[in-house]
C-alpha cells in the first residue's frame, strides 16, 4: 500500500472518504453531495452537520454516507465536533445501539482583560471620537451646514436642487444609484473588470461567472448601492465569495482587486458652460497597518495608537486575522487593504499636489462621460509620475452625494472642513441652476425628492441588517 499526503486549506471546508472502500467515481460524488449541501444551506451549524452525515446519498446504502454492504462493512457511528471561541462541543451517536453522547468543555479565555482596563479602554475611545471631529458622526459635522443648505434651496426654489447637477446619472448620482451604472461610459483601461451578482445567485452560478469573467482572487466584494464604505470586503477564496453572497441581502458587484499601492479621491467639477473642469481637492488614503517589533502581537500594536483602537472590534470580528500574532522587527502588515474612513484609512489633504497636466488628464477622462459636471473619482495607481500620466484604475465614481474627503486630513480644523463643505455646495448650487435654466433640466420636486430619500432610507437599514 502507498501513502499519499495531500495539503488542504484549512480555511476551507472539505469532505474526506477513504480510498480502500470507495473507487474514486463514488469519492467525486460524495463531493458533489457535499457541495450541493453547503451551497443551499446557510448558518451551517453542527445540529445541521450531524444531519447531512445521516441522510446524504442517492439511496444506494453501498456508498451513501451513513452505508450498510452485505459483506458486514458499515457505518457504526457519527462523531462531530464543533470548536467556537468560548467552549468545545462533541457529539457521538452509536449507529448500532442507538446510544448518544454529549460532551462541553468550556475554553479558559486567555488574557481576557480586566473589568477596570476594559472600562479604561472605553473611556479612551470615547475621547479620541469626541476630540477629533473626523470621528464625529456626519450629521454632528455638518448640523451647521443644514442651515447654509436650507439657504441654497430658497434661493433655487427646490430643497432638492442638485438633481441637475449630474443630469444623466440616477438622482444626480446623490442616492439610489447603481455603482455599476458610472462604469457603462468609462473606458475599459480605467477601471478593474467587474461582475454584477443579483441578490440570491446560487454558489454555482457565482462560480461560473467569475470563471467567465477570468477574474482571479483576490477580488473586492460590495454592495451595488452603498455609501461610506460600507460592505466591502477583500474576498480571498471562492468559499469566501460564496459567504459573502449569501449574508448579503442586494444585489452585489464582485471586482478585480487593483494591487496599486496608492489610492486617492479626486474631486471635479465643471460648470456645464465652460469646455474644461478643474480639480478642486485631492485626498491620499494610508491603509490601515501595522509594523512589528518582534515583541508585540498585532492586538498590543493597535491598542498603541488612536486610530487603530477604534477598529479594533471590527478586525477581532474577522476570522481571518490573527491579533494574536507576533510580528518580526520592522515586519510591515496590512489589515484593511482599502482607502476608507471608516475603516481605519488616514485621509491626507493632497491638493497642494493638482498639477495643469493632471487636470487635463482628469478632465478629458471626466468630458467621456455623459453631462457628469461634479464628483468624486476614488482611483489606484502605482505611482504620481503614473498617475499624472493617465496610467490608474477608477475604484468608483460619486456624483452629487459627494464629499470633499481631503477635510477629513487630521490636521485640519472643523472651521476648514465647513469652508470646504460650503465651497464645493456653492458649485453644486452653480451647476444646477445653469443646467435646470440653460438645459432645461428640471429640479426635482418635493415630493419626488421625499420619495427618494424614503427609499434610500429602506434600502441602507435592509442592507444594514446584514453588517
Amino acid at each position: 500500500m502507498q501513502k499519499y499526503i495531500v495539503q488542504k486549506d484549512p480555511n476551507k471546508p472539505h469532505i474526506w472518504s477513504s480510498a480502500t472502500l470507495y473507487s474514486e467515481t463514488v469519492s467525486d460524488q460524495r463531493e458533489q453531495w457535499f457541495s450541493a449541501w453547503m451551497n443551499k444551506t446557510k448558518d451551517i451549524d453542527q445540529h445541521q452537520a450531524i444531519n447531512f452525515h445521516h441522510f446524504a446519498g442517492d439511496g444506494d446504502m453501498l456508498n451513501n454516507l451513513v452505508m450498510l454492504r452485505e459483506n458486514g462493512i458499515s457505518t457504526v457511528s457519527i462523531t462531530s465536533i464543533f470548536v467556537g471561541h468560548t467552549d468545545i462541543n462533541m457529539v457521538y451517536e452509536d449507529l448500532k445501539n442507538g446510544s448518544k453522547e454529549n460532551i462541553s468543555l468550556i475554553i479558559p479565555l486567555v488574557n481576557k482583560p480586566s473589568i477596570l482596563n476594559r472600562w479604561k479602554l472605553k473611556l479612551r475611545v470615547i475621547r479620541i471620537r469626541t476630540l477629533n471631529w473626523e470621528y464625529w458622526p456626519m450629521h454632528l459635522v455638518y448640523a451647521p451646514m443644514y442651515l447654509y443648505w436650507l439657504y441654497l434651496s430658497v434661493k433655487a426654489r427646490s430643497f432638492f436642487f442638485f438633481s441637475a447637477a449630474n443630469p444623466m446619472r440616477q438622482n444626480a448620482g446623490f442616492a439610489m444609484e447603481r455603482k455599476s451604472d458610472s462604469y457603462q461610459y468609462l473606458p475599459k483601461q480605467y477601471y478593474p473588470i467587474t461582475l454584477i451578482c443579483p441578490n440570491g445567485i446560487s454558489a454555482p452560478e457565482l462560480k461560473m461567472r467569475v470563471e467567465d469573467k477570468k477574474l482571479s482572487f483576490p477580488l473586492i466584494a460590495k454592495p451595488e448601492m452603498g455609501e461610506r464604505g460600507t460592505g466591502v470586503k477583500l474576498i480571498k477564496d471562492l468559499a469566501g465569495l460564496v459567504d459573502y453572497s449569501r449574508a448579503s441581502n442586494t444585489d452585489f458587484l464582485v471586482q478585480q482587486f487593483i494591487t496599486h499601492p496608492y489610492e486617492a479621491g479626486i474631486f471635479y467639477c465643471r460648470l456645464p458652460t465652460e469646455k474644461h473642469g478643474k480639480i478642486t481637492g485631492i485626498v491620499g488614503k494610508q491603509f490601515l497597518s501595522v509594523i512589528g517589533d518582534g515583541e508585540a502581537t498585532i492586538r498590543d500594536l493597535l491598542l498603541k495608537h488612536d486610530r487603530h483602537l477604534l477598529q479594533l472590534r471590527t478586525l477581532e470580528q474577522e476570522p481571518d486575522n490573527s491579533l494574536e500574532e507576533v510580528l518580526e522587527k520592522d515586519e510591515e502588515r496590512l489589515l484593511v487593504p482599502y482607502g476608507n474612513h471608516c475603516r481605519g484609512a488616514k485621509f491626507e489633504d493632497l491638493s497642494h499636489l493638482i498639477t495643469d497636466k493632471l487636470t487635463i488628464v482628469i478632465d478629458k477622462l471626466c468630458q467621456q462621460l455623459p453631462a457628469f459636471y461634479f464628483g468624486r473619482l476614488d482611483i489606484k495607481f502605482q505611482n504620481w509620475e503614473e498617475l499624472e500620466n493617465g496610467n490608474f484604475s477608477v475604484i468608483e465614481l460619486n456624483g452629487a452625494a459627494s464629499e470633499p474627503t481631503h477635510m477629513y486630513d487630521p490636521r485640519h480644523s472643523i472651521f476648514f472642513a465647513w469652508r470646504e463643505i460650503k465651497r464645493h455646495w456653492d458649485m453644486l448650487y452653480q451647476i444646477s441652476i445653469v443646467n435646470s435654466r440653460t438645459n432645461s433640466v428640471p429640479l426635482m420636486s418635493t415630493a419626488e425628492g421625499m420619495q427618494m430619500l424614503r427609499a434610500h432610507s429602506a434600502h441602507i437599514s435592509k442592507f444594514a441588517k446584514t453588517q
